[in-house]
């Protein structure tokens, strides 16, 4: 049931709604949706939309998403999870962004400061301190990466499949792997191109060199992490959130068989594609 509370600034949307709704406040403004199609959504009823556009409300939460310059996407699988496929979306913009994160009731969208991006992500990423244990395997199919970006569990599981048989036996990694205790999280940031849309930033190395390697306790960040002072990190206050990371991530977890522990412990291996 979707719904908007105003008082908060949530709304609580169908995908189809959603859909609308963005169609109506972003693109060429002969292309947008009108507000006949807004009303047949049910965008009315529940008091987003009036005569004259988004309210005064649904419009504070909006705010990121009609003036983002960037897009940075967040998404983790996992086979055991009661919803496999969660997604966060943020629209980043300054000072305010809009995050849509999906969930069983449908589509959340709020709005946010942009300094509190990094820890919504954070939050709903798998990211903890964990051990410097590297008994993973030495390559990464880019065609997992793939399946996660399709949101195809099962091609991702038979991948995650094929690592674990493939792999060395005495490596924890692969046995997790081939037994299905793992979880994937694909990071991804598209910036404003100079023509309508978003597109993949590539200011950092060559995508096609894709490698991996152990995040550790302390997130240090890899030496492949592009640098403020790059082409696509100019030094602008109004940039802070393309801190965010490299284009794509694609940060692979497994639980570690350590009885003794209270919370079991995980590691990742943590590949650019």
């Amino acid at each position: 049931m979707s719904s908007f509370d105003a008082e908060r600034g949530v709304m609580i949307l169908e995908p189809e709604q959603w859909d609308v709704l963005q169609r109506m406040v972003t693109g060429p403004i002969a292309q947008r949706a009108n507000y006949a199609e807004g009303v047949l959504a049910g965008l009315e009823d529940i008091g987003v939309i009036d005569p004259y556009g988004p309210t005064l409300a649904a419009s504070k939460v909006l705010a990121g998403l009609m003036a983002a310059d960037a897009r940075y996407s967040l998404r983790r699988m996992d086979p055991k999870d009661v919803v496999p496929v969660r997604d966060i979306v943020f629209w980043l913009s300054s000072p305010r962004c809009t995050v849509e994160r999906y969930d069983t009731d449908g589509v959340h969208v709020y709005g946010c400061d942009d300094v509190e991006v990094p820890h919504i992500a954070l939050a709903n990423d798998n990211l903890y301190p964990r051990p410097m244990v590297d008994d993973g395997p030495d390559d990464i199919y880019d065609t997992l990466a793939a399946a996660v970006r399709l949101a195809d569990v099962q091609a991702a599981e038979a991948n995650m499949g094929a690592i674990g048989y493939g792999g060395p036996k005495a490596s924890q990694f692969v046995q997790d792997a081939r037994d299905g205790r793992w979880t994937i999280v694909l990071h991804s940031r598209e910036d404003q191109g100079p023509g309508p849309g978003l597109r993949p930033d590539r200011s950092a190395d060559d995508p096609r060199s894709a490698h991996h390697d152990l995040r550790h306790r302390g997130g240090r960040f890899s030496r492949w992490r592009p640098q403020r002072s790059q082409p696509g990190h100019p030094p602008d206050p109004r940039v802070r959130h393309r801190g965010m990371g490299t284009p794509i991530i694609l940060d692979v977890g497994h639980q570690l068989n350590q009885p003794t522990a209270t919370h079991p412990k995980t590691q990742t291996h943590k590949t650019r594609v």
